[in-house]
């Protein structure tokens, strides 16, 4: 978690003062109903009133922003474009936020506006006011539960949180604290728990109140137990990480966070999309199976018709049945027979039903091949989904999953982001071995990376990476192909303790089938060398 109470907040806001005072909005970006970014210049100061973690703080990545503007941001822009921030304050040491806006308007007359920004959890909200604190425009602006306290509509005077009966934080003195101790954030304004628990006495009460910034996250099993913009006591056995500005903190913070909840929900959304999809094919190959099965009943009736041909001088007009000698299993049968039909037509009766179980029984087979290769294609995605740890590398195998109708893309607007592929290699015996981590970067490397005598490895009949060897010379020894085998069978779908063959050969003999999945090649004038893992 990061903890941001009333007092914290201050240490965020003395940066951002310092960052942007005298600045100028230059644009306005509204992303959703819920955040938006002002830009001085390079600066992005982004605001965000999720309910999870409402924050305001200068953000270093860029989003991408909506074809189509949103309401709140033409107001933004109606009254903000242009503007000169004059400074940004705490509103009694809670966490509001106020910046002071000027601008020259078209008439020359100067004009003043603030932003209200409340991080009040499930009420926050951002107001734009004019200079008699008049609401111009609110963010969110239906909320039955707070518009019985005060009045939320544009026009409306603005009036601050209703707030339980606390008291400011400067009217702590020595001779009350004794009463306010161990409840000072349900007493005083701006305190909240963990603030409140290292305050034990007024002494440590006033020296929070002068300590200088000290932002640091504290880790636990290597994920973020707890961060904040002051130390404490509790978290001191725990990994740390500091630095040196709060906006720093928060934007690593930010990011780490949201990758780390966007990593999971991909990962969520791409297995339960894989386990379908594997689900249903192997379903259908059960009934493929079920099908192929009934392939001795369709050749009984071919060989019914053979013995008909032999026995047609047998067959008499309006028979229903005829018993002739079965010469495919030495005995006689009864064959029933169509009264109405002639001898010719029943015994073409029988070859019909015959071959047209046999293309039943092809087109299953076809789709048995067909659904089998989906399956082994499925199986490979698995195995490159279990070993994406990355959100990168999720994308990338999300962007496969998408062009293959694996799942259905949302659509988005704006702008398409470019697509580049980050290669890893390793450095082998004076060689740079590159090896792909998902069919995208298999691809590249066989098809666009390679070049014709370079070295090209795989694993045999199991899914894994392509790896190449660059920039091939005639002296490579065999211990160098033997350790970049080594290094092909750890990055391939197979258990420790196991040996393996890796095939390889020059690339100039590796082809991709046509209209085959991506990753998809056959090989010829390959070698092979045998590993253990």
């Amino acid at each position: 978690m990061l903890y941001i109470d009333g007092n914290n907040l201050k240490y965020l806001i003395n940066e951002l003062n310092e960052k942007l005072q005298n600045k100028r909005v230059s644009r306005v970006i509204q992303y959703d109903k819920l955040s938006f970014s002002l830009f001085f210049g390079k600066d992005n100061l982004y605001f965000s009133i999720n309910p999870v973690l409402p924050l305001v703080y200068i953000r270093e990545n860029k989003e991408l922003a909506p074809e189509k503007p949103l309401n709140f941001s033409l107001s933004l822009k109606k009254f903000l474009m242009s503007a000169q921030v004059e400074e940004i304050k705490q509103f009694q040491n809670d966490r509001i936020i106020i910046i002071y806006f000027t601008r020259i308007d078209e008439l020359g007359a100067l004009k003043r506006f603030k932003l209200i920004v409340e991080l009040t959890g499930k009420h926050s909200n951002i107001f734009i006011l004019d200079n008699e604190n008049k609401i111009l425009d609110l963010m969110k602006k239906f909320s039955l539960e707070e518009s019985s306290f005060r009045l939320l509509m544009p026009n409306a005077p603005y009036e601050e949180p209703k707030v339980d009966d606390k008291v400011l934080i400067e009217s702590v003195n020595e001779e009350n604290f004794e009463s306010f101790k161990g409840n000072l954030s349900l007493k005083v304004q701006g305190i909240g728990k963990f603030n409140n628990e290292r305050c034990t006495s007024y002494e440590e009460f006033k020296k929070m109140l002068t300590l200088e910034a000290k932002p640091v996250i504290y880790y636990k099993n290597n994920k973020i137990a707890f961060a904040s913009f002051l130390e404490y006591e509790k978290y001191k056995g725990y990994e740390e990480e500091k630095f040196e500005a709060v906006n720093t903190l928060v934007n690593y913070y930010m990011e780490k966070t949201m990758s780390d909840n966007q990593t999971s929900d991909i990962r969520k959304e791409l297995d339960k999309a894989l386990k379908s999809r594997i689900k249903k094919h192997e379903k259908i190959l059960e009934n493929l199976k079920k099908d192929q099965n009934e392939m001795e009943k369709y050749e009984r009736f071919k060989e019914i018709g053979d013995i008909l041909a032999a026995n047609l001088y047998m067959i008499k007009p309006r028979m229903k049945v005829v018993e002739v000698f079965d010469f495919y299993h030495n005995n006689n049968v009864l064959i029933e027979l169509d009264e109405k039909l002639s001898p010719q037509q029943n015994l073409d009766v029988y070859y019909k039903k015959y071959n047209k179980g046999k293309r039943g029984v092809l087109h299953a087979l076809e789709r048995e091949e067909l659904i089998s290769e989906e399956l082994k294609y499925f199986e490979e995605l698995k195995f490159y989904l279990e070993k994406s740890e990355t959100l990168e590398l999720l994308k990338t195998l999300k962007e496969e999953f998408i062009q293959n109708k694996i799942i259905i893309k949302k659509q988005v607007k704006g702008k398409k982001q470019k697509n580049t592929v980050d290669i890893p290699f390793e450095e082998i015996d004076g060689f740079r071995v590159y090896y792909g981590r998902n069919n995208k970067e298999n691809e590249y490397i066989t098809f666009k990376l390679a070049d014709g005598d370079d070295f090209w490895f795989h694993i045999k009949d199991l899914p894994g990476s392509h790896v190449v060897i660059k920039n091939y010379r005639d002296d490579v020894k065999e211990e160098t192909l033997l350790k970049v085998a080594e290094l092909c069978a750890k990055n391939s779908k197979v258990s420790a303790g196991n040996t393996v063959r890796i095939d390889y050969c020059r690339k100039k003999f590796v082809k991709k089938p046509k209209d085959s999945k991506p990753g998809n090649v056959i090989y010829s004038n390959e070698k092979s060398l045998f590993v253990a893992i």
